[in-house]
């Protein structure tokens, strides 16, 4: 099974803690990491214990938001869950997830113009379908769909239309996801076979707003407001940042053959190293604007900051000046076949698993 855990640094130096090579910096005798201290690399000549090593922190959704979803799980409503392709791992949230667990959903897999068009329909919705079964969530259907390109929203149509059985309709998803443009694709053609008017009206119980949808007499579809993860970049970096790393065309793959003891740099704001494993090629599914580096991984720190500090590369952030900025995990991989590490809000990257680290 595939581990992933929040990995030190030495709190002398900031570097990254690493038992694989003496030659390298941050180096620590496995026994000493394997022990819950604070761990000093073997530059700095101690040992200081400190406690148990900090998990990563747990994603958290605005309460306000889930006041909305409470409300729609108290009335049995039908939900639309909207997801973003491109950076699937922010779409889903745990609190969202367990509170609409036992409703009817439809999941919505956004931005199909964003994926090489190479990659088939049939293979996206298994993959949602195996991902959603991971978050615990079971779809009714699932739409595969691109606001943009008004592709499959007659689909989403009928598929709410035959499920709703005369409930309300949510549609929920994080921020970037595309929902309000899935949302706008919908209204046009809703707007197309009825003259009822769209409405806005405060949600009860929240200050936040929701755009609201007569869909009959009864019943409507509320368009909640997109809630954001903290643990996504997108939450942190500024809106000009935001504008290059979230893709507005079709992605192109860059493939790169990393042996051991490589990185790869993206833009000035995340790097993935490649520490023990046979030659693999790593494919990576990044906004076109964002810039991809090679390094070697003895060299990587010096050429990071060089990139940020000299803006030789894009896009660059003002919260990350130097790779100390930056969190780290350690991915160890025990399994076999295509996987894929995700850095959430920023892409992804694919590659044949065979017990790299």
């Amino acid at each position: 099974m595939t581990e992933i855990r929040k990995i030190r640094r030495c709190p002398g130096c900031g570097i990254i803690l690493q038992s694989l090579d003496e030659t390298l910096p941050g180096y620590v005798p496995e026994k000493h990491l394997e022990r819950h201290e604070v761990v000093l690399c073997q530059r700095c000549f101690k040992l200081q214990h400190y406690g148990e090593d900090i998990a990563p922190h747990e994603p958290r959704v605005n309460e306000e938001f889930l006041t909305i979803v409470e409300q729609a799980r108290r009335e049995n409503a039908l939900i639309i869950y909207v997801l973003d392709l491109f950076s699937f791992d922010s779409s889903f949230s745990p609190e969202v997830n367990e509170k609409i667990k036992n409703l009817d959903i439809i999941g919505v897999a956004n931005k199909r113009d964003l994926f090489p068009k190479s990659v088939k329909d049939d293979k996206i919705r298994e993959y949602v379908k195996r991902r959603a079964e991971e978050a615990g969530l079971v779809f009714d259907s699932i739409v595969i769909a691109s606001p943009l390109k008004k592709y499959n929203i007659d689909e989403l149509k009928l598929h709410l239309e035959q499920r709703r059985q005369g409930r309300n309709v949510y549609v929920i998803g994080a921020t970037s996801s595309g929902k309000s443009s899935l949302v706008n694709a919908y209204m046009k053609q809703f707007m197309n076979t009825t003259t009822m008017m769209i409405t806005t009206s405060p949600f009860p119980g929240t200050t936040l707003r929701v755009i609201e949808i007569p869909l009959d007499e009864s019943s409507r579809l509320f368009d909640t407001p997109g809630y954001a993860l903290d643990t996504s970049i997108i939450s942190q970096v500024e809106r000009d940042v935001i504008r290059q790393i979230v893709p507005r065309t079709e992605i192109k793959p860059r493939t790169f053959q990393l042996a051991a003891k490589q990185s790869i740099i993206f833009g000035g704001l995340a790097r993935f190293d490649f520490m023990k494993g046979k030659t693999t090629g790593f494919t990576c599914y990044f906004s076109n604007m964002v810039e991809i580096k090679r390094s070697a991984l003895v060299n990587a720190d010096k050429t990071f900051e060089n990139l940020v500090t000299k803006n030789k590369v894009r896009p660059t952030s003002k919260i990350v000046k130097s790779v100390t900025d930056l969190e780290a995990f350690e991915v160890a991989i025990a399994d076999k076949g295509r996987l894929d590490i995700g850095i959430v809000g920023l892409g992804w990257i694919n590659f044949a698993g065979n017990k790299q680290t």
